[in-house]
């Protein structure tokens, strides 16, 4: 593959997006949210589907140091103390390399039954998709992982569950996860079960 085409590429499709959230997305929640909701697809789209590299730590943080050093400062911030490297992949498995976020955000997302295939990206917080996608390694489980974006974010109520409440789910999902093997689930199933989890909570406030 011809990697630095498609890093260049990339750029390209980031910059207006960068200029649109301005100097102050490292400072304000609200801006960043709002740029990687956006660029999760363009990454995406711009890579090369089912390549070996993308599952290699070694891939992201050279992308990341090579290409776009500038971004990932201009994202979260120029520090005195120096780069935080785990945005880099460095030291940190190549989980937190930003690239790699954004680039498994939309992965994890992509529905091929839906007519837009990247409606479930952009929903959620960067929070959301950190600790309870990502820590969860639904990267695995990417069915399931729909399901629960879906009835978080997707329901009558955006979100559906307050911060406390859902972080109690995400802890009830991990745990059945050492009976259950969630990656099998289909949609349905894995809808029907993240429900169930959820009413047991529901119960468990009202004291039912």
């Amino acid at each position: 593959m011809e990697w630095d085409e498609i890093a260049e590429k990339i750029r390209e499709a980031l910059e207006p997006l960068r200029s649109i959230a301005g100097d102050n997305v490292s400072r304000g929640r609200g801006a960043g949210r709002q740029f990687e909701a956006s660029a999760v697809v363009e990454v995406h789209k711009a890579m090369p589907p089912h390549h070996p590299a993308l599952a290699e730590p070694g891939f992201w943080t050279w992308l990341a140091t090579t290409h776009f050093r500038d971004l990932i400062e201009w994202r979260y911030g120029n520090k005195p103390e120096g780069p935080d490297l785990k945005n880099y992949g460095v030291g940190a498995g190549g989980a937190e390399n930003f690239l790699y976020r954004l680039w498994l955000r939309a992965e994890i997302a992509y529905d091929r039954r839906a007519q837009n295939p990247y409606h479930l990206a952009p929903v959620g917080d960067v929070d959301f998709w950190r600790s309870h996608v990502f820590r969860q390694s639904y990267s695995y489980a990417r069915r399931f992982a729909r399901a629960l974006i879906i009835f978080q974010f997707c329901g009558p109520k955006v979100p559906r569950l307050d911060i406390d409440q859902i972080r109690k789910l995400a802890k009830r999902l991990k745990a059945a996860r050492t009976n259950l093997l969630v990656e099998m689930m289909d949609p349905d199933r894995a809808a029907l079960f993240i429900e169930n989890e959820s009413s047991k909570l529901a119960d468990a406030r009202t004291g039912s």
